[in-house]
């Protein structure tokens, strides 16, 4: 370490030299810039000197950079842990449905029955009864299907007694026929109503047609006659070729106003011949052709 010694010159006193004499400063400041530089150089140089013969030196200064820039493992590990974890839902105790009581459907069952509520009103009837009382106790829910059938069946015969087959609309034996279909389609009682239906209507629809009521009047006629035994009894066979013989009874006679050019009277039996068997072939290209005349 340099000691620097302040030392002092006089002003010579002899007026002649002390105009031509001049003391410089000697701590000019245009030499720090000089110094700082030197200064600077030497530790830059000694920096890469000890870098240069220390290269575990640079290894040890990226480790360092690491451990600040990255939290340890160890202390994400603890943050992790000390996470709470979900609490899992409480499952829910299935409630079974408490048992029917076959004894208050069975009164129930009754009450409607004697109120003769045996398909209505809607939410509140016997035949509803019945379908619930079914699923658990199917012998005493027979009991109750087999009381609805014979008061509907008494109605019918009721109706038949008085020649009420077919009319009026709403109150014949016909319209029962198809309630018993549709709540105990299987049920003896009801095949042997239908089967009774059916014979009387052949009666009926045979006397129409000796006396030529193919389509008229409007409420007794062979077609509509017919058209009943066949919802009733889809495959009879009877009322299938009963109706196909109106169709051509009435292109015949389509055919023959046509020769005659009254092509208005040929349309009209055309149209009576369709409503006995809508898809016949000859009557339909008939009505094609005499439509464009």
């Amino acid at each position: 370490m340099h000691t620097r010694t302040n030392l002092r010159i006089n002003q010579p006193i002899d007026p002649v030299f002390r105009k031509r004499v001049i003391i410089a400063n000697p701590y000019s400041s245009t030499n720090w810039p000089l110094i700082i530089g030197i200064i600077l150089i030497l530790i830059v140089s000694g920096l890469v000197s000890a870098i240069y013969l220390n290269p575990d030196l640079i290894q040890s200064i990226k480790t360092l950079g690491e451990n600040v820039e990255k939290p340890s493992s160890t202390k994400s590990a603890n943050l992790e842990i000390s996470k709470p974890k979900p609490t899992p839902p409480i499952p829910l105790v299935s409630q079974s449905p408490p048992p029917i009581n076959i004894d208050l459907l069975l009164a129930k069952a009754n009450t409607q029955i004697s109120k003769a509520q045996f398909i209505s009103p809607q939410g509140d009837n016997a035949y509803e009864t019945y379908q619930a009382l079914v699923k658990i106790a199917p012998q005493q829910a027979q009991l109750i299907l087999d009381e609805i059938v014979a008061w509907y069946f008494k109605q019918a015969k009721k109706y038949i007694s008085i020649n009420q087959l077919t009319q009026p609309k709403g109150n014949n034996a016909y319209e029962i026929s198809q309630h018993l279909r549709q709540i105990a389609p299987k049920h003896e009682t009801t095949q042997a109503l239908v089967s009774e239906i059916v014979t009387l209507l052949h009666q009926k629809a045979k006397q129409q047609m000796r006396r030529q009521f193919y389509t008229t009047p409007k409420n007794n006629n062979a077609v509509r006659t017919y058209r009943h035994i066949l919802n009733l009894s889809p495959n009879d066979v009877i009322a299938q070729n009963a109706l196909s013989k109106i169709a051509k009874k009435y292109y015949k006679w389509a055919i023959y106003k046509k020769n005659r050019r009254q092509y208005k009277a040929s349309l009209n039996y055309i149209e009576k011949g369709l409503l006995a068997k809508p898809d016949d072939v000859e009557l339909n290209e008939l009505k094609l052709e005499m439509s464009s005349k």
